[in-house]
């Protein structure tokens, strides 16, 4: 894992986004593997980066037309409509202002009746997708993963 120290949290946030952005651009969709697959987290430095992605997309510099999304965090017992929910607030401020495929945006049901088997669930849909290409933390640090 390679570290980049920056001097603010926009820094932070708009170095991710950049890196992410490249690795998207980068990736070539296969018959073997269709999509980059992305854990998203929870907290300010996603919020950040979904803000800067969202504007590339905007802008025409960034599709994430051959992207899944998997979201690592909700809350067990909360509607999926409320407004703290994780899966809200992707909707929100995220997957409505680009061009994701909703089949390919994956969240935790923090009201399955078995909370176990919704886990294993989101972990076999991961493995489905070959796993994760890409994950970044919310302390903006960012890893690529090998496949």
């Amino acid at each position: 894992m390679r570290l980049i120290i920056e001097p603010n949290f926009d820094g932070v946030v708009r170095r991710t986004a950049e890196d992410l952005a490249a690795k998207i651009a980068a990736f070539v969709p296969t018959p073997g593997k269709p999509l980059f697959v992305i854990a998203i987290p929870a907290g300010p430095t996603g919020g950040g980066v979904f803000k800067h992605l969202a504007s590339m997309h905007k802008a025409g510099s960034l599709s994430l037309q051959h992207c899944a999304t998997f979201c690592m965090d909700e809350y067990v017992g909360m509607p999926r409509d409320h407004m703290h929910s994780q899966h809200t607030f992707m909707w929100t401020h995220f997957y409505s202002q680009v061009d994701l495929k909703r089949e390919h945006c994956h969240s935790l049901d923090g009201n399955a009746e078995d909370l176990t088997a919704e886990c294993d669930r989101f972990e076999a849909a991961v493995a489905k997708l070959g796993g994760l290409d890409y994950i970044f933390f919310s302390t903006g640090e960012c890893c690529r993963m090998s496949s």
